[in-house]
């Protein structure tokens, strides 16, 4: 399976909780621990296949409108090879961005 399949099926997968759980938020706390738990499920999934293990901790991520693709990891997860390979090629970093869009959308709705 080649990675944009790999990310793609990842995500197909999130979504729908993903979505659910954006839908029933209360306040901006909420979006922002939603989005870190997805991409905590996609990271997890991306290194599913590593040796050895790597710890990806919730406060790793966050949802960052600042940043460019409106997200931002640690510096400890970015410098990890398995995952900065990943986020070196296109797919990875635009799946992250869909995931932000989507809850900065929410967001906005309050």
């Amino acid at each position: 399976m080649s990675a944009q399949n790999a990310f793609e099926s990842l995500e197909t997968a999130l979504w729908p909780t993903f979505a659910a759980a954006l839908n029933t938020s209360r306040h901006g706390a909420d979006v922002e621990k939603y989005f870190a738990y997805a991409v905590l499920e996609l990271l997890h999934g991306v290194l599913a296949g590593e040796i050895g293990g790597f710890a990806i901790f919730y406060e790793d991520i966050r949802l960052d409108p600042a940043a460019p693709g409106g997200w931002s990891l640690a510096l400890r997860l970015a410098s990890h090879p398995p995952l900065a390979a990943a986020l070196a090629g296109p797919e990875l970093p635009a799946v992250l961005t869909r995931l932000s869009q989507a809850a900065a959308a929410r967001l906005a709705a309050f």
